[in-house]
């Protein structure tokens, strides 16, 4: 695998509704499972396989707060690309 041309996608959306009504407030993506959000642990593991250009897919209106908490991953030492799905359609879409 040549780590410096594969890329990794994040996919964080849905609308959360088993999670009604935190997710009204909150992307169910930033919700806590055990110390972190629980979207550290895909991305994570796309940094261990030394993925280091992520695209992070996700809903506009939680675009914000999700840029907000990773940044550029500048201070992990990957790159991510941000991009808004407007209709959650699935994995599939």
């Amino acid at each position: 695998m040549n780590k410096t041309t594969t890329k990794g996608i994040l996919l964080l959306g849905g609308s959360g509704s088993r999670f009604y009504p935190v997710t009204l407030g909150v992307n169910k993506h930033l919700l806590p499972v055990y110390d972190r959000p629980s979207l550290y642990f895909p991305l994570s593991l796309l940094m261990h396989l030394g993925i280091q250009n992520i695209l992070i897919i996700t809903s506009p209106e939680h675009l914000g707060a999700i840029e907000k908490v990773l940044g550029t991953g500048e201070q992990w030492g990957v790159t991510f690309t941000y991009t808004a799905q407007p209709i959650p359609l699935g994995i599939a879409h």
